[in-house]
């Protein structure tokens, strides 16, 4: 689901939801026109009322339209205190700015966008993203401080950190960097990718995150058994493509294809992708051709996790 779509179903629920409440509140008020006799005559005198006033303003006649709208003015009062005496309030909003319409001085309303998040949340959760990935959430304190081959991870790792927080907060479809998240398993490489994902998702930008085996199942299953692409698509569409696990999926001469294709794609249309890879660079080398390797090498910002496996170190810890 991209953003477009989910603006469409938002607005298509407060509309639903406004013409129930609006069915539900006319239908009370033609039970009390039908039951009450006082009622239907202050309805019918408004009614009345309304065509005398514009004769009125046609003709000129201002001392006739003043005394006329003062009489409308308390039929519509005495309207009220019946209405109010009979259970039936005004119509409710959710949203006073929009009315529930879903726009608000010709554009979506703040209301439409809030919405269109939680859908496109709650999407991703179908999908199996974590939406409790966060920088919030991401603890620096598992990676050991003492160096490993003059390196130390906790020094890298907050580095990274940093530089991945920068990048959700100066986001940019069209000027940020294509990054490749390379490492051992359980070093952080999902986490951060999701916390970037979830960060992006509330602010508004299409993002679409995808395991390689998920993507690739998907993209092989549409293209030989639906004859649509839909989800290839999607990869070549949106904001931001987040490819997790590289490595793990069957890697058949389809497959190598369509990872070029998306890379290269992405590339010339200037829009951002993030790899996460568990094999090294040269296994991405020999593994998906030299053509792939060469789009990535020669475009993306590496970033080579360092550390223990997290998960590992969280059992332990519990």
């Amino acid at each position: 689901m991209n953003f477009e779509s989910a603006y469409a179903q938002a607005v298509n629920e407060i509309r639903k939801k406004l013409d129930a409440r609006t069915s539900a509140n006319e239908s009370e008020i033609q039970k009390l026109y039908d039951s009450s006799q006082q009622y239907r005559d202050i309805v019918n005198a408004l009614s009345k009322t309304g065509t005398e006033l514009g004769l009125a303003a046609f003709s000129g006649d201002t001392e006739a339209f003043d005394s006329l709208q003062k009489k409308a003015e308390k039929l519509n009062d005495a309207k009220k205190a019946i209405l109010t005496a009979s259970g039936i309030n005004p119509l409710a909003y959710d949203c006073d700015v929009c009315k529930d319409t879903g726009y608000n001085n010709g554009r979506l309303c703040d209301c439409v966008k809030r919405r269109a998040v939680e859908i496109m949340m709650n999407n991703a959760a179908g999908l199996g993203v974590d939406g409790s990935c966060t920088f919030d959430n991401f603890n620096l304190d598992f990676y050991p401080e003492s160096a490993d081959n003059g390196i130390s991870a906790r020094k890298r790792m907050t580095s990274i950190f940093n530089y991945a927080l920068e990048y959700a907060d100066s986001f940019s479809e069209q000027t940020s960097e294509n990054l490749l998240f390379i490492g051992n398993t359980g070093l952080g490489k999902t986490h951060l990718s999701l916390a970037i994902y979830n960060s992006l998702i509330k602010k508004g930008f299409n993002v679409s995150y995808k395991t390689a085996f998920n993507l690739f199942s998907a993209i092989e299953n549409e293209h030989f058994n639906e004859r649509k692409n839909d989800t290839y698509e999607e990869c070549l569409n949106v904001d931001l493509l987040i490819i997790d696990d590289l490595g793990t999926e069957f890697v058949s001469p389809f497959v190598k294809s369509v990872l070029y294709n998306i890379i290269n794609s992405r590339l010339l249309s200037k829009k951002p992708t993030i790899i996460n890879a568990n094999i090294s660079l040269k296994e991405i080398e020999t593994t998906y051709t030299p053509r792939v390797s060469s789009r990535i090498f020669g475009n993306y910002t590496v970033k080579m996790f360092l550390g223990k496996d997290i998960r590992q170190l969280k059992k332990i810890s519990e």
